[in-house]
């Protein structure tokens, strides 16, 4: 039975050929009677095509320190064509009947690239070539990938090929050079790869000012610089390994925990979440370059996640000591009366310092039934993180209380920046007061402060502008009415909010 495994398992290799050898791995006929039968007729069928292949195609079949490698010379007349002297290709098998199975495909298909009418003053563009593979019902892959691929796939790959081109009477020039995969992919850097994803993503961010489009842009052009760094800048990233993406993700967490250089000196550390994000930006831009090229998912799908140390960066919540001290320091230090203002509703509403800063008069309704805010785009933002943002948000208390001062919004901070400007100012007042806090402390204050009394995470969701993760209210996605929300502020809120 030696001589049976040895057939079967090049048997196995050759099925995605679609020749006629049958597969014994899916076959339904596992009685043992039928054993011996299928091994005889597998073992005359692969002796004959051996036999065949070693009086037809050795000359292009060499032995380089027991691996087979195939090489043809291109004729001289040929050679202006396609830029080379001759075609080498490593078989990365040391097994003689898998390169000679391996050998018959390459054969056939330069011979098949030689034989066409394609001349040099003819030309095609991958996306033409990829157009006519799917035409002839398979994946257009260059010489290239196909030799960098494993042994399996490079069978696979070949014999989809060669059925393709069996498949036409007569190929025409550009059905041969798709069929041959003549052309190969344009080396593409990272640099690259980001440009044609910032140039073909104008939808992300078309509503976005440009000094908001460029903050969103620096998290991935940050991250393209970090990798040529650690990577180098001319790396083509359509041939990029799962050991390359690994290798760089090593780079990264030794800088969690850096080690002194030669001079003793220490490197600032970055944390966990750190490398996941430059990853993650990465994998978006590669992800889009796969996608141009018609590749496979790229190596950085799909990686093993990374552990966490305990060093996520938690954004603290602003205990109500606190609250009260920076409110009492907005008085003695004479802080201007918009950004009292603005904080004030940010403390009742726990909505963004951008939410706020951005509201136009016709979003503050002090007349109606229930004093709110309508947070939505207006004439100063055209949109909203999400649609979940787009909301309504009674005022009650010390909030209430300043846009009766201000009913018609804060001009001064009513710009692009002035969410920005409204942080800066108040971070800088909260900070000997609240240490490590921020103007979105007051967001996880309002949060906290409606679970702690048990209000539903709808209700939350609908207050704070939150997504619910799918989950379905009482209201099958509409808002809540505002007598709810009034109902849940006045609940949660302390006395001092008043």
């Amino acid at each position: 039975m030696a001589h049976f495994k040895h057939t079967y398992e090049l048997t196995v290799l050759f099925a995605p050929i679609h020749s006629p050898i049958p597969n014994i791995a899916s076959s339904k006929l596992l009685d043992p009677r039928h054993i011996a039968w299928i091994s005889f007729a597998v073992c005359n069928f692969i002796e004959t095509l051996i036999t065949q292949m070693q009086k037809a195609s050795t000359n292009y079949l060499f032995d380089r320190n027991g691996t087979y490698y195939f090489r043809m010379v291109i004729p001289p007349d040929r050679r202006t064509q396609f830029k080379k002297r001759e075609w080498l290709h490593s078989l990365k098998t040391k097994c003689l009947n898998q390169a000679l199975v391996l050998l018959a495909g390459w054969t056939e298909h330069y011979k098949a690239l030689l034989s066409s009418d394609y001349t040099a003053t003819v030309e095609f563009t991958l996306p033409q070539l990829r157009s006519e593979a799917r035409i002839r019902g398979m994946h257009y892959q260059d010489v290239d990938s196909m030799s960098d691929a494993s042994v399996e796939d490079s069978v696979s790959i070949i014999g989809a090929g060669l059925e393709a081109y069996g498949r036409v009477v007569e190929p025409a020039p550009v059905t041969s050079v798709a069929i041959g995969g003549a052309i190969t992919q344009p080396a593409l850097t990272i640099r690259q790869a980001l440009e044609q994803f910032e140039a073909d993503s104008t939808d992300m961010w078309l509503d976005l000012s440009h000094r908001e489009r460029q903050k969103k842009w620096n998290k991935y052009k940050e991250a393209v610089t970090d990798f040529e760094n650690e990577m180098g800048k001319n790396l083509d990233v359509l041939k990029l390994k799962k050991t390359d993406v690994y290798a760089y993700r090593s780079k990264l967490l030794e800088r969690v925990k850096p080690k002194p250089d030669a001079s003793g000196q220490t490197a600032k550390p970055i944390k966990v979440d750190t490398v996941r994000k430059k990853i993650m930006w990465l994998r978006v831009i590669v992800r889009h370059a796969y996608e141009l090229a018609e590749m496979k998912d790229s190596p950085f799908e799909n990686l093993r996640p990374i552990k966490g140390i305990g060093d996520e960066v938690k954004r603290e919540v602003i205990t109500e000591d606190e609250a009260k001290a920076v409110r009492m320091k907005y008085a003695e230090v004479g802080t201007n009366d918009e950004l009292v203002a603005i904080m004030a509703v940010i403390e009742n509403t726990g909505a963004h310092a951008k939410e706020i800063a951005l509201l136009d008069a016709s979003d503050i309704h002090l007349d109606a039934d229930i004093p709110h805010i309508s947070i939505q785009p207006n004439d100063h933002r055209s949109f909203l993180k999400t649609d979940n943002r787009v909301r309504k948000v009674p005022v009650v208390g010390i909030a209430l209380d300043a846009l009766k001062r201000f009913p018609a919004g804060f001009p001064r901070y009513r710009k692009d920046n002035g969410g920005e400007a409204v942080s800066a100012a108040a971070n800088k007042l909260m900070k000997p007061l609240a240490p490590n806090k921020t103007t979105y402390s007051y967001r996880h204050r309002m949060a906290d402060l409606m679970k702690a009394k048990g209000v539903e995470d709808t209700v939350r969701d609908s207050i704070m502008g939150h997504g619910n993760d799918g989950k379905m209210s009482g209201y099958y996605g509409t808002e809540y009415p505002l007598e709810i929300k009034l109902e849940v502020l006045k609940k949660v809120l302390p006395p001092h909010a008043y």
